[in-house]
């Protein structure tokens, strides 16, 4: 009885899917994983996300699928409901948190100069760090960004040079210093398969978006002459 239930379950799922067109797997390879393990996604430290934005699950989904991940997408399909909330048994989460700092940052900003840290020192709230000032009027003219065994790569739009600096990746530095320079937009992505990196920009005159860029979207403006001054930074990783 236990097996048809699970069976019934992932049946489910199949048709779900269907409906919302996102994918049409053949049934087979859902019974085939009946015994696959929880699926959930973490923060840099291992720890469980709970609450993910709702237009994400089908991004997720086609990701993981892309990559190959059968089994992850099926089990995050059934872990997270339509409203992004994970209804996982928590039970089933086995969580092994980072002993050590696992993403590391610099940021270079007007009048201040670098600053550095970590994922244990820069500001979570509760799941995103935040760089930059805000009600300041200071420019955000520099960063770097390293997540440990994992490339991570970014690109900034900067006054009077656009993107033509190009991709800067693990730690390499993106933008300029000593030459008061204003960034105002970026881009920011993660090797495919690994997770979502999103990212929202504070800007002079207008503060933060009001959605989140990922994955190599641009954040920001262009042709508008506005200053950078933050941004937020939220990792999903599998």
């Amino acid at each position: 009885m236990k097996q048809i239930k699970r069976i019934t379950v992932l049946s489910t799922v199949l048709s779900i899917l269907c409906l919302l067109s996102i994918s049409c797997s053949q049934e087979d390879i859902l019974e085939e994983k009946l015994n696959e393990s929880s699926f959930y996604l973490k923060n840099v430290d291992g720890s469980l996300i709970d609450k993910i934005e709702p237009e994400l699950i089908s991004p997720i989904y086609e990701d993981l699928k892309s990559n190959g991940k059968i089994n992850e997408a099926v089990s995050f399909l059934k872990n997270y409901n339509d409203k992004g909330k994970y209804i996982g048994d928590v039970s089933d989460v086995d969580i092994v948190k980072a002993s050590n700092p696992s993403f590391y940052y610099g940021v270079h900003l007007q009048n201040t100069g670098w600053i550095y840290g970590n994922d244990s020192s820069v500001d979570v709230t509760p799941s995103y760090y935040t760089f930059g000032t805000t009600g300041e009027h200071r420019r955000l003219e520099a960063f770097y960004l390293i997540l440990n065994n994992t490339n991570i790569c970014y690109e900034s739009h900067l006054q009077n040079i656009g993107w033509n600096q190009g991709v800067s990746c693990n730690g390499s530095i993106t933008g300029t210093t000593g030459e008061s320079r204003r960034m105002e937009a970026i881009k920011i992505s993660l090797d495919s398969g690994v997770g979502f990196v999103l990212y929202q920009a504070h800007l002079a005159g207008t503060g933060w978006e009001s959605g989140w860029a990922y994955n190599g979207d641009v954040s920001g403006t262009i042709g508008q002459s506005r200053r950078l001054e933050a941004f937020r930074l939220r990792f999903l990783l599998y």
